[in-house]
């Protein structure tokens, strides 16, 4: 490919993106007074990917402490459970709210650009109507509409759907990756709180099993 096609189809990606970007725009503006149930349709999509991400953070602690060798306590079973239960009800719950705000919206904003396009073609002369295929009319009335209620039914709250999930798992990694660290670091061993403290005259750290034993000298 020469330099001049690469640069030609660059440019036209370009252009197709700034296509869809000023189609986003146009649609949004069309939205009008439904803009906010929209919003709302697109935030609950985004808790239900949220509340889904829980359980694979519950999932990946019970698996990380397997993997370490701890044992699993019969509260930290109940706390895991809990948190799934949770998880489960909040999809059920943001899915039922995100479905009625976006699926509302999108058919009333569909049936109003219905009668706005009817009431202008209405105002129209008949020359107008004589001179275009009778397919136009019918396809933007139908094809296009539905097209419409898709994206902002369905299309637009998956891209936020698309963000929940990673964010709460990410969260829960550098959660845990920040934990481990400060486990780790001399500030979290001279600070340690056990049984046997200073007693014996000994320091002491936290083990691998997360209890803090004496650190002996060596000889």
């Amino acid at each position: 490919m020469s330099a001049h096609a690469a640069k030609a189809h660059a440019g036209g990606g370009d252009d197709a993106i700034h296509s869809d970007i000023e189609s986003l725009r146009r649609v949004w503006t069309l939205a009008g007074p439904l803009r906010a149930k929209v919003l709302r349709g697109i935030l609950y999509r985004f808790l239900q990917s949220l509340s889904l991400g829980l359980s694979f953070a519950a999932m990946i602690w019970v698996v990380t402490a397997l993997a370490a060798g701890e044992v699993l306590s019969w509260p930290r079973i109940g706390l895991v459970t809990a948190v799934v239960l949770v998880s489960l009800l909040g999809q059920t719950v943001f899915s039922y709210l995100s479905a009625i705000n976006s699926w509302l919206a999108s058919f009333q904003l569909a049936s109003d650009l219905r009668l706005t396009i009817l009431d202008h073609l209405r105002r129209l002369p008949m020359a107008f109507h004589l001179s275009r295929h009778k397919g136009d009319t019918v396809t933007v009335l139908t094809s296009d509409m539905q097209m419409l209620e898709s994206f902002l039914s369905d299309a637009l709250p998956r891209i936020a759907q698309a963000f929940g999930l990673p964010v709460i798992v990410l969260g829960y990694l550098f959660w845990r990756t920040g934990r481990w660290r400060w486990r780790r670091s001399p500030r979290s061993r001279s600070r340690c709180r056990c049984s046997h403290g200073r007693a014996d005259g000994w320091p002491c750290s936290v083990s691998a099993d997360r209890t803090c034993r004496p650190k002996r000298a060596r000889a």
